[in-house]
């Protein structure tokens, strides 16, 4: 057991009033990322060309500032969502956000990484296994 009753292997809620964010409300925050960063990567790549080129430095940026600063999209603050280190509950560190963005380009070979958060009792994507983080979700 860890620090404010976490356990890194437990099955069960990691601390009172938070929840483990599942697979459907992570979905639904990641198609509002993924709609916004459409409109404003479409704006740019008006002014600047490359749609393409736009949207992959845009999408990385995004997600790299959103995880390493603020701990979650906005895609997932509606919901009271958060990416926190899974030992502990603590913010993640940079090297959780790299290893959690590195950890995607598996997780999203046929998207089946991200799926498994449905069934996993902690509901982690292989990108959280990979980081050791975890979504959790404010009650």
């Amino acid at each position: 057991m860890t620090r404010g009753g976490w356990n890194e292997h437990s099955t069960g809620s990691p601390a009172p009033g938070v929840v483990y964010g599942g697979f459907w409300v992570r979905l639904v925050a990641a198609v509002i990322d993924a709609l916004m960063l459409l409109l404003i990567g479409g704006i740019a790549s008006s002014i600047i060309g490359s749609l393409t080129n736009v949207m992959a430095i845009l999408g990385l940026a995004y997600v790299l500032v959103c995880w390493g600063v603020v701990g979650h999209t906005l895609g997932m603050a509606p919901f009271g969502l958060r990416i926190v280190r899974g030992k502990d509950g603590s913010r993640m560190n940079w090297l959780n956000v790299l290893l959690r963005l590195v950890g995607c380009i598996p997780a999203g070979i046929l998207a089946i990484g991200f799926f498994w958060a449905a069934f996993e009792p902690r509901k982690r994507g292989w990108h959280d296994m990979i980081a050791g983080t975890v979504v959790i979700r404010n009650a």
